[in-house]
């Protein structure tokens, strides 16, 4: 099995020139913890993530958002900084990526590596799936101890 096979599709991807705010919006409303960032071509630039967003609360030399939440910001609060930044400001820009034919084993040792929950799927730059850890973990309990072996990997082994 390769990537192709165990990828989720269909893929939910942010806009470079998107604020904060519409990115935060988009993660709340598909109900992923991530997603990629695209530019106008449709190229990855970028994974904006929860863990992104929440970062982006205690940055910056403003105090950064958190001062809204605990009452030290104005009284828009974090809804107005969250929409005069953009996701660019935020977003990881060193995304690990795995391209279609990467086998499960390569997949699950560059997570490991990389200490990443996901690794988006990548076609001459665009983003054609994202394969996460549940995506392996379902692959793994199938009881197809040769979905794991490539020509590269060797196999699962820990």
């Amino acid at each position: 099995m390769r990537a192709r096979d165990v990828m989720s599709k269909g893929v939910m991807s942010v806009a470079s020139d998107a604020s904060v705010h519409e990115a935060a919006a988009l993660l709340v409303k598909t109900r992923v913890s991530a997603m990629p960032v695209v530019d106008s071509a449709g190229t990855m630039v970028g994974l904006v993530s929860e863990a992104d967003l929440v970062r982006a609360f205690d940055s910056g030399s403003d105090g950064g958002l958190l001062r809204g939440f605990t009452g030290d910001g104005d009284a828009a609060g974090p809804t107005l900084a969250l929409k005069n930044r953009k996701v660019t400001d935020v977003m990881t820009r060193d995304v690990a990526f795995v391209d279609a034919d990467a086998t499960l084993a390569d997949i699950a040792r560059l997570m490991l590596q990389r200490g990443v929950k996901r690794l988006p799927v990548v076609d001459e730059g665009a983003v054609v799936g994202i394969v996460s850890r549940t995506n392996l973990l379902e692959a793994a309990v199938s009881g197809d101890r040769a979905a794991w072996v490539g020509p590269r990997s060797g196999g699962w082994r820990r």
